[in-house]
């Protein structure tokens, strides 16, 4: 969520683009890092146990709006912008158009001052999704990004378009990361067994392509037909072995082309289980956000160990000839 224009309970000073902003994980309410470290803790501490819950507030802090100049108001970050501007000064989203005053104070009226997730590139086609919006039965929006935390903006498009419309779109995060990515979002199920394949699929490939290698310098091989003929020469099992690295590519290429189709919707079926299973297991809003937040986000050091893994798998090849 964007803070632009919002106030700072702490010192009470609106909040601008240049500011280091904390967002308490309990109740939501954003603050000024120093206003935070002044008491090390949350300027609204002391309303944590009524269930208190952080909501923005319209605060005008333009010249255009004190004026009574049209300006135009950014749908992405709901940031006022000059009517002759084509993109927000502030996110950088292409801007629809000059609205009046009065206009824009209907539409916030009409979706409870809460600004859409519009007019960004990669949401296009997708439905306007509002924090209060639910994305499966007892799962609001906002519940799902509190455990998402981490690149909200784009998983609420996707999380809207599959309740809605039972559409999804490719994962290339997931596509070239594959079961490190699952394990990096906290899918450690299917994270595993997706690792376990690709690791299975890339030792096979390195074994593969070094007896291959070995092969086509013991048997002075010059081009593709002459080492054509020497397999097909060959009893099976030798041969399969030499082949095998053209097996084990493809079957890795496979893993990842599926990883990518089915990385939002396995995602989505997650996070909405997790909610509603914290959901269930606490008696009040304060408990489920603390426990969303605990729980949620992802995994950072599984994911750089994973990363650091399969480049160490690349290489091993190379290193093993150099070895030789």
């Amino acid at each position: 969520m964007n803070y632009y224009n919002q106030k700072c309970p702490g010192c009470h000073k609106v909040f601008t683009k240049d500011d280091d902003i904390v967002v308490c994980p309990v109740c939501g309410t954003p603050q000024h890092r120093e206003c935070y470290e002044k008491e090390n803790r949350c300027v609204n501490y002391d309303k944590h146990s009524r269930d208190y819950v952080w909501s923005p507030k319209e605060e005008a802090n333009t010249d255009n709006a004190d004026n009574g100049q049209d300006y135009v108001v950014c749908s992405n970050c709901g940031a006022k912008n000059s009517s002759e501007a084509f993109f927000c000064g502030h996110c950088a989203a292409p801007l629809n158009g000059p609205v009046d005053e009065k206009t824009d104070n209907r539409k916030n009226e009409n979706t409870g001052g809460q600004m859409p997730f519009t007019g960004i590139p990669f949401a296009q086609g997708f439905d306007t999704a509002y924090d209060e919006d639910e994305i499966a039965d007892n799962v609001k929006l906002k519940e799902a990004k509190a455990y998402v935390k981490t690149n909200t903006l784009l998983y609420s498009f996707v999380f809207k378009n599959i309740h809605d419309r039972n559409r999804s779109r490719f994962n290339f995060a997931a596509f070239l990361f594959s079961g490190g990515w699952f394990l990096y979002r906290k899918q450690y199920g299917i994270g595993i067994l997706l690792t376990l394949i690709l690791a299975v699929c890339m030792v096979g490939y390195d074994i593969g392509y070094m007896a291959l290698v070995q092969f086509t310098q013991t048997n002075s091989i010059v081009d593709q037909t002459d080492l054509y003929n020497h397999i097909s020469s060959l009893p099976l099992d030798q041969a399969l072995l030499y082949v095998s690295p053209l097996f084990f590519r493809a079957l890795q290429y496979i893993v990842m082309i599926i990883s990518g189709f089915i990385g939002n919707r396995c995602y989505y079926k997650n996070v909405v289980k997790k909610v509603r299973k914290t959901k269930a297991q606490c008696t009040n809003s304060f408990e489920v956000n603390k426990e969303l937040d605990r729980k949620g986000g992802v995994d950072r050091v599984l994911g750089y160990v994973l990363l650091a893994g399969a480049f160490v798998l690349t290489l091993l090849p190379n290193f093993m000839l150099g070895m030789l």
